[in-house]
């Protein structure tokens, strides 16, 4: 968005003429605003969104629910449920 807007108040300080004409106050700003910009990407590069250790626990979980859940399915299937549910009865 901010490119965008960039883009437009150049545009808009052309004179009849063609010439630039632009006060050293708004290039100041412009100028600010890109090396702010090209920080910005530079952390999002460098700098993880998330910690490996965070990413590892999140896999590791992620990899116990789904063992959990195919062998609770896998019982289901074969009928464990009910050889236990029929065990408890007797």
């Amino acid at each position: 968005m901010s490119i965008c807007t960039n883009c437009a108040l150049l545009a808009w300080q052309f004179d009849e003429e063609g010439k630039w004409k632009i006060e050293p106050g708004l290039v100041v700003i412009l100028i600010m605003e890109h090396a702010l910009l090209l920080i910005k990407f530079g952390f999002s590069r460098l700098v993880l969104s998330e910690p490996a250790w965070v990413r590892a626990t999140c896999a590791k979980n992620s990899s116990q629910a789904r063992d959990m859940y195919t062998k609770r399915l896998l019982r289901t299937i074969s009928g464990g449920e009910k050889t236990r549910e029929l065990k408890k009865i007797e």
